[in-house]
């Protein structure tokens, strides 16, 4: 069975720098309080996924998914980005890899690149 074994985010959103979630095989849930995040991760997995309707994901346009405050250096970050890992032990997706990630970056213009990769 594929599934996600890890998220990286990176400059997204609310979340500076780089932040990495580890999901097992099965169930995952993630829970905090009010404005911990939870729905940006939501927004981080469809973005990936392709999502073009910035409005969907709560920002006037796709650059408003780049960290908006001083990232490393006290610099504003120049783009965000997200990947996301699956475990492809069983081969369930057509790659002979243990892991594929598929990844999505946005730059200050807006515009996105995807990402492919045989881990």
């Amino acid at each position: 069975m594929v599934y996600i074994s890890r998220i990286v985010v990176r400059n997204f959103k609310m979340f500076s720098g780089e932040v990495k979630l580890n999901f097992g095989q099965g169930f995952n849930v993630i829970t905090g309080p009010n404005g911990s995040g939870k729905s940006n991760l939501i927004d981080a997995v469809q973005f990936v996924f392709g999502e073009l309707g910035s409005k969907r994901m709560r920002v006037p346009d796709l650059s408003g998914l780049i960290f908006d405050g001083a990232g490393e250096n006290n610099t504003k970050p120049q783009y965000a980005r997200v990947t996301i890992y699956f475990n492809n032990n069983d081969r369930g997706l057509a790659i002979d890899r243990k892991t594929v990630s598929v990844g999505r970056r946005v730059d200050t213009q807006g515009k996105s690149k995807y990402f492919l990769a045989r881990c």
